[in-house]
């Protein structure tokens, strides 16, 4: 985490000052760095915003690659276990290990679509689980992909 000058050298090789930037490393050991900031207190302001949305789950990973269960296993690690119940945790894991695991578990997070929560929904009310079970599944995937 840090705010810093950005420095270029021009042609004679003179260390010539650019712009701000910021620069830090999310929950998942994803370096986020933006600079062109005029100001260090523009800068300062802009990384407080995006981490502020980074720790409430709401800014997307520039990482294309991340798959739910990957997400998943990382949200019951850093946040579950640290501010839930232990009822709350085992809940959480019996849906992931009973139910979203075989289904999401090796899905890109960027490929999950409404059509596939859908197909999702489907496949688990023709398997027998009530609407209430269903829901409950949903909002355990809401809490990991929206955050709270």
């Amino acid at each position: 985490m840090a705010v810093k000058r950005r420095y270029y050298k021009n042609d004679k090789g003179e260390k010539v000052f650019s712009s701000w930037m910021y620069d830090f490393y999310d929950v998942f050991g994803k370096r986020h760095k933006k600079s062109g900031f005029k100001t260090k207190a523009e800068a300062e302001q802009k990384e407080a915003i995006v981490k502020a949305d980074y720790n409430k789950g709401m800014a997307t990973s520039n990482d294309n690659n991340l798959k739910f269960c990957e997400v998943m296993e990382q949200f019951i690690k850093l946040h579950a276990e640290i501010y839930l119940k232990p009822s709350t945790i085992r809940g959480y894991k019996d849906h992931y290990n009973l139910h979203l695991k075989d289904f999401f578990g090796n899905i890109k997070l960027v490929d999950i679509t409404p059509v596939i929560i859908n197909r999702f929904m489907e496949n688990k009310l023709k398997e027998g689980l009530s609407n209430k079970s269903v829901n409950h599944l949903l909002t355990t995937m809401e809490l990991l992909l929206i955050g709270q």
